[in-house]
């Protein structure tokens, strides 16, 4: 670690105590909301003015999407009162290790994503019943520290064997291209991966909470909603759930949960009524009659419609695919050796929201096939599929999937990282962290 990520890390904790100090004392609503502006303004500004992205891509590009996207987003939703940061039992160093790493604590939803619907086959029952037990089972230290010494071994090999031999070859083949696009598909994998463990190893020794994974065998994927949805960086997706979908789906950006016995302000445990005197009477009833209309609120609205659905998926992608061309603008836009209309083509941006129209069909054209089973009698329903079948019809879409995603990526994703050799610097970064030395850049 450079000192002068050291620095940004110093600053960011600076302003998540001061953020601490506001969602103890102040409710959800537009007053928090600006109170933590300045928290989310030295989020951004940080790894910015510090970190210089020439001589440090690497810390650059994790504290710039660290910081400024995931710990933003995580504020986003607490001053909206969403979030795993609304926790009315979270202590201080707790709060500060869940908004300041790329963590994300388990709760009850990581297990309902898995929950049979009551008409599959024993053979799709079996795999729901393996990736359940997979979900519900916490990701302790022990997990996150094993998880992490695989995804390092595996970054390793990727820099160290794999990309040298493919650049020792001087030909500009397609398959050559293909075979080097994969190789730094796995390697971002790994490099993503081996950082969530790390941070997830540091949190569950501190203070031994359950974890949820932060990724789930993201290239056995079968489609574009299973990898986004449920198998590729879940912190990332729970951010965006958290601080975007769920605002357009509920269709208010505040919530409005009755808040709990022991968070009636912010995370702070509030006292007694009893021990407040006959001062907190009048304030105990306003209180009281704001909850109750919150609650009537919170029981007539509606539930969220299809169309909230679609227009939330598509937001998610939009943001995410601007979070990532600002993260590629922090490492390119400001070089002098590339303008930023060379840098920003808004590849990156049309590669995440093209997924948005992928996953919406995905999941139209999964209701319909729900719909029309359970029109159809029980009697002239089909023979249940024999695991061997289930097995090869999961491979074959899995093949497809890969197949397609690698294509977009090919076209929109990789081509910038390549424009002024990011991809080689980058690589050589990881070369000199994990100490290997040096890799030459192209030109």
């Amino acid at each position: 670690m450079s000192a002068a990520f050291a620095s940004t890390c110093a600053l960011v904790g600076g302003g998540l105590i001061y953020a601490r100090v506001v969602a103890d004392t102040v409710g959800p609503g537009t007053t928090r909301l600006l109170l933590l502006a300045p928290a989310l303004c030295v989020n951004v500004a940080a790894p910015l003015l510090v970190l210089d992205p020439e001589a440090e891509p690497l810390w650059t590009a994790i504290a710039v999407a660290n910081f400024a996207w995931w710990t933003n987003f995580k504020l986003i939703a607490l001053a909206a009162g969403r979030g795993q940061l609304t926790g009315p039992a979270l202590s201080a160093p707790t709060f500060l290790a869940l908004a300041a790493l790329p963590v994300k604590f388990a709760d009850k939803r990581d297990a309902q994503k898995t929950r049979p619907r009551g008409d599959e086959s024993p053979a799709s029952l079996t795999q729901i019943h393996l990736k359940k037990k997979r979900h519900s089972q916490p990701h302790t230290a022990r997990d996150a520290g094993v998880g992490f010494a695989c995804k390092l071994a595996c970054l390793s090999a990727c820099v160290c064997v794999v990309l040298p031999a493919l650049d020792a070859n001087s030909s500009t083949s397609k398959p050559l291209t293909l075979c080097r696009n994969a190789t730094y598909a796995v390697a971002l994998y790994a490099f993503l991966g081996a950082l969530f463990d790390l941070g997830a190893a540091l949190a569950a020794a501190a203070f031994g909470a359950p974890l949820a994974r932060h990724f789930d065998l993201p290239f056995l994927a079968t489609s574009f909603s299973d990898f986004w949805g449920a198998r590729w960086n879940l912190v990332a997706g729970a951010s965006l759930r958290d601080a975007v979908y769920a605002p357009i789906t509920e269709g208010r950006f505040f919530s409005i949960e009755k808040p709990s016995s022991t968070n009636r302000k912010g995370l702070s445990d509030s006292p007694p009524r009893a021990e407040r005197g006959r001062s907190g009477t009048r304030r105990d009833a306003r209180r009281k009659s704001r909850e109750s209309g919150a609650e009537r609120k919170s029981a007539d609205a509606p539930t969220p419609t299809t169309s909230r659905r679609v227009v939330g998926v598509f937001a998610c992608f939009a943001v995410s695919g601007a979070m990532h061309e600002f993260v590629f603008w922090a490492l390119e836009g400001r070089s002098s050796r590339l303008g930023t209309s060379r840098a920003i083509g808004w590849e990156w941006f049309a590669f995440f929201f093209a997924q948005a129209p992928l996953v919406s069909l995905e999941a139209a054209y999964a209701a319909r096939l729900r719909a029309r089973r359970e029109k159809t009698p029980e009697d002239a329903r089909r023979k249940p599929p024999t695991l061997a079948t289930v097995f090869f019809v999961r491979a074959a879409k899995n093949g497809a999937f890969l197949a397609a995603q690698l294509a977009l990526a090919n076209a929109l994703f990789f081509p910038p990282v390549a424009r002024n050799s990011l991809d080689a610097r980058i690589v050589a970064d990881v070369r000199k962290t994990l100490g290997l030395g040096f890799v030459p850049t192209r030109p």
